[in-house]
């Protein structure tokens, strides 16, 4: 749901969220969405829940995206996520301003 006017969110920040899949679910891409284009530095990390990096896009990259747009992010190695088990979604914005939308978040 993507449905609430979001923030523009200014660089530097580290942002972290924590995921709980209820089914197994293959993890190859992280997602953003973008309420505005925007044109971003950015990397993810994907954390299993002793705080071990699992897997990565590698070092901050110039990222864009349009109007309405979501921005993928490949990531390696792909990894499962097991449900019922906590996991993590490290997001570094380096420059420029990512446009977000707010909303009651992903239902796995």
């Amino acid at each position: 749901d993507v449905s609430v006017r979001g923030f523009d969110l200014e660089a530097p920040y580290w942002r972290m969220i924590d995921v709980l899949p209820t089914a197994d679910l293959h993890v190859d891409t992280v997602a953003f969405y973008c309420e505005r284009a925007s044109e971003i530095g950015a990397a993810v990390g994907l954390y299993g829940e002793a705080g071990r990096l699992l897997a990565s896009s590698g070092q901050s990259a110039s990222r864009s995206c349009s109007d309405g747009d979501w921005l993928d992010v490949p990531i390696a190695p792909e990894v499962t996520l097991e449900a019922g088990k906590t996991y993590y979604i490290a997001h570094l914005h380096t420059h420029g301003t990512w446009h977000s939308a707010r909303g009651t978040g992903n239902q796995f």
